[in-house]
């Protein structure tokens, strides 16, 4: 993950590069959001939006089946252990993440368009990141799935 992105907001320390850059943690993403946004919900109203998007992000990209998805879960002895959780989707292509967590924020405050923009950027984001990952992968293709040791 880049420092770009998150120098403003005081997310990332020691210099990630593209080769080789770390994926987005739930915390830098949350701060990205609420500096971009200028305002912040209830770190339980981030869980649900979070699960929504990995939710997507394993059942139509990955192709993990709906009961086994492995949601996003909030230590409740340490609520800031979840900020250090890493998403499941990689530079670069976690850039989707953002766009749908400021649609769900501007849809709770009413800002119908601003909602409507970050989604339809969202949608751009998803499918330029289901398109590599199928290229790559094949998720589809179970034989090549069983050879590379991913089971589901």
């Amino acid at each position: 993950f880049s420092d770009w992105r998150f120098a403003a907001v005081g997310g990332i320390s020691g210099g990630s590069t593209l080769i080789g850059a770390e994926a987005m943690k739930v915390g830098e993403l949350i701060a990205y959001v609420n500096a971009v946004k200028g305002r912040e919900f209830p770190p339980e109203v981030y869980d649900v939006w979070l699960n929504e998007v990995e939710g997507m992000v394993q059942t139509r990209i990955h192709l993990v089946p709906s009961e086994s998805v492995l949601p996003l879960v909030r230590d409740p002895d340490d609520p800031t252990a979840f900020g250090e959780t890493v998403l499941s989707v990689p530079f670069p292509y976690d850039k989707l993440y953002a766009p749908y967590i400021e649609a769900r924020a501007e849809y709770a405050a009413g800002d119908y368009d601003g909602y409507s923009n970050s989604m339809a950027l969202f949608e751009q984001f998803f499918t330029e990141y289901m398109a590599h990952y199928a290229q790559v992968f094949r998720p589809a293709d179970r034989r090549k799935r069983r050879a590379l040791g991913i089971n589901f």
